[in-house]
């Protein structure tokens, strides 16, 4: 009896201090979404050179795809990827070439970033070291996702860089956008 009180209680401290230090490690919240069939799957693809050097987030030209989820079907999950071949050059360290993925409700003009939601945190790639060193061009991917209501939507993909300096280019890239029920 008394070995098992010990274990019992030896079991419930080490919950406890587990729990709190993986709150305590872990304040991010993780975004969870479930889809059903695949109903839908849009593509689009360039060849052409796209150059940046917009430190606010711009329209990557061409890169998006209209959906239409109907009023009588509920709402779907919605999951974008994008792939380019970058390059990111400049000055200013540290300094970085963002991507980010949004659906804009042509119906209500609101926009919508993708999960995960990382706004100016996500560096899809970056300026070489030492500063102003040619960077070679690379493979670069972002993949996102959002559940959306019924409505029309232009899943588009924007671009930005953290410093006014800094040129960034993309090109033959791909869009993939996929519908799940």
């Amino acid at each position: 009896m008394r070995n098992s009180l010990r274990r019992l209680i030896t079991l419930t401290i080490a919950t406890v201090v587990a729990g709190l230090f993986g709150t305590a490690a872990g304040f991010a919240a993780v975004i969870a979404a479930a889809g059903g069939p695949l109903l839908r799957i849009d593509t689009r693809s360039s060849t052409d050179v796209a150059s940046t050097s917009s430190t606010s987030f711009v329209n990557l030209p061409n890169a998006h795809v209209r959906i239409v989820i109907p009023a009588t079907g509920g709402s779907r999950l919605v999951v974008a990827r994008f792939s380019a071949e970058s390059t990111c050059g400049g000055t200013s360290l540290p300094s970085f070439c963002q991507v980010r993925i949004i659906a804009f409700n042509t119906g209500t003009s609101v926009t919508t970033e993708m999960h995960p939601q990382a706004g100016v945190n996500f560096a899809f790639d970056s300026v070489s070291v030492p500063a102003g060193a040619s960077d070679a061009a690379e493979g670069h991917s972002v993949e996102r996702s959002l559940r959306l209501d019924p409505g029309t939507y232009l899943i588009r993909v924007q671009w930005a860089v953290t410093a006014a300096d800094t040129n960034f280019n993309l090109d033959d890239w791909h869009l993939t956008v996929s519908q799940y029920d």
